[in-house]
C-alpha cells in the first residue's frame, strides 16, 4: 500500500505555516490488521498527491519536486521496497523552472505543432487539444495518474488518431 504525504492548502482549511511531513510512504499490508512500514521516500519538496499502485514494481506519482512548477508525474521503482528509487520522470513544457522553462514560453498555439518540442509553446484560455488545458499564464500541476486501462483522460475537444 502506499499512502500520499502532502503539505496542506490553506483553501482546505490546512495551515500551510505548520510543520508537515512528505512524500509517500510504503507499507506491507500482508496482515491488515497490523501494517508494517516498509520505507518513506521524500520528493524534497511539498510531497504527493493522488499516487496510482496498481501492484507490482512501479508507483506512479503525482509528485511536487525540487525545480518543477506544480505536480509532475513521476514512477518509481519499489522492486526493493526499502529503497524506493526514481525510474523516470515526465512533465509539461514550462513546469522545469530549474532547466530555465517558462510556461510564458511553453504551448503551440497550433495543436498540428504540439508534436514539435523544439516550437515556442504558449496557453490558450480553452482546451486546444494537441495542447495542455489551462488558462493563459496559469500553472499546470499533475493532479494525478490515470487509475486503471479503462480509464483515460483526455480533452474533451481531442481528436483521436
Amino acid at each position: 500500500m502506499v499512502t500520499a504525504l502532502e503539505k496542506p492548502f490553506a483553501n482546505f482549511g490546512g495551515n500551510p505555516n505548520a510543520p508537515f511531513d512528505e512524500g509517500l510512504l510504503i507499507w506491507d499490508i500482508a496482515d491488515p490488521l497490523s501494517p508494517q512500514l516498509l520505507s518513506h521516500f521524500k520528493t524534497g519538496a511539498n510531497g504527493t498527491h493522488r499516487n496510482l499502485y496498481p501492484g507490482g514494481r512501479y508507483v506512479h506519482v503525482a509528485a511536487s519536486m525540487p525545480g518543477y512548477r506544480g505536480n509532475i508525474y513521476l514512477i518509481l521503482d519499489i522492486s526493493d521496497r526499502a529503497n524506493p528509487r526514481e525510474a523516470g520522470r515526465w512533465w509539461v513544457p514550462g513546469q522545469h523552472e530549474a532547466g530555465g522553462e517558462s510556461f510564458f514560453d511553453a504551448l503551440p498555439t497550433n495543436a498540428s505543432h504540439s508534436r514539435r518540442r523544439a516550437e515556442p509553446m504558449r496557453f490558450q484560455a480553452q482546451c486546444m487539444c494537441g495542447a495542455f488545458c489551462s488558462g493563459a499564464g496559469e500553472d499546470v500541476s499533475l493532479h494525478g495518474p490515470a487509475m486503471s486501462r479503462e480509464t483515460t483522460y483526455i480533452c474533451p475537444t481531442a481528436q483521436l488518431a
